[in-house]
């Protein structure tokens, strides 16, 4: 019923039931397991309503990043769990500023899943540098220009072991190192992206043409191997699924 009512009268009623201590217990009992999931990485679920952000990096002194982590699951369930129903709230659009230190903002839902999506932007267009978003798992990144000299990096995660591919959806991650640049007195983002890919000979046994596919594979498997490098590989396909079982140059 909580639920319900939060998706039927939006931002506000969620913003009351988080101002009540009993609604906002309840609403938070869904994420026992995965609180226990984040304590065990030191990334403690925040339960108040409002966005975690503990942890901060000292990159040069007295520059440092903050990481700030949005919870875009507070109102999911099987009924509103649809791209322009989900919210993030008032309480979660906090995030104050402090001299020397950017802002990476982190959230599971990509903004055009939420019904507050135009008042998040603005908020984080204000306020952060990166954000980070997952769950659709398109690999992309757009660097937008807010004012001169700020710029916002909006960057979606891809996935290393997605449930199936094709030409746009792959095994996919990214690698991001943040640096502080003296030069410019600013944060310096480098983002490398890493997709798995085998360009391959026709495999009749499965009916497949010479092509460019990618593979789900582990680290282990690729160490001592570089892009580009012609290896000898052995894989096993379950459910769409094409998965690196032996590989070597």
């Amino acid at each position: 019923m909580m639920l319900a009512a939060i998706g039927n009268e939006g931002e506000a009623k969620l913003d009351a039931f988080l101002e009540e201590a009993v609604a906002r217990e309840v609403l938070y009992l869904r994420f026992e397991e995965y609180r226990r999931f984040a304590d065990a990485y030191q990334c403690p679920l925040d339960c108040s309503g409002n966005s975690s952000a503990e942890r901060r990096v000292e990159l040069a002194d007295g520059r440092a990043i903050r990481f700030v982590r949005l919870n875009s699951a507070l109102i999911c369930s099987r009924r509103k769990d649809e791209k322009g129903n989900l919210l993030l709230g008032a309480r979660q659009r906090v995030m104050n500023e402090a001299i020397g230190e950017e802002l990476v903002v982190l959230t599971h839902h990509p903004l055009d899943w939420y019904a507050d999506s135009a008042e998040t932007k603005r908020f984080l267009r204000s306020r952060a540098r990166v954000f980070i978003s997952g769950h659709e798992h398109l690999a992309a990144v757009d660097v937008q220009n807010v004012e001169p000299g700020r710029d916002l990096m909006m960057l979606a995660a891809g996935a290393t072991t997605p449930d199936s591919f094709d030409d746009t959806y792959t095994y996919a991650y990214n690698i991001i190192q943040f640096d502080w640049d003296e030069n410019d007195d600013a944060l310096a983002v480098t983002l490398y992206a890493r997709a798995w890919t085998i360009s391959h000979g026709a495999v009749p046994a499965v009916q497949w043409q010479p092509m460019t596919m990618a593979f789900s594979v582990t680290e282990d498997q690729l160490k001592g191997l570089t892009a580009g490098d012609r290896v000898s590989f052995s894989f096993r396909l379950e459910g769409g699924r094409a998965t690196i079982v032996s590989i070597k140059k």
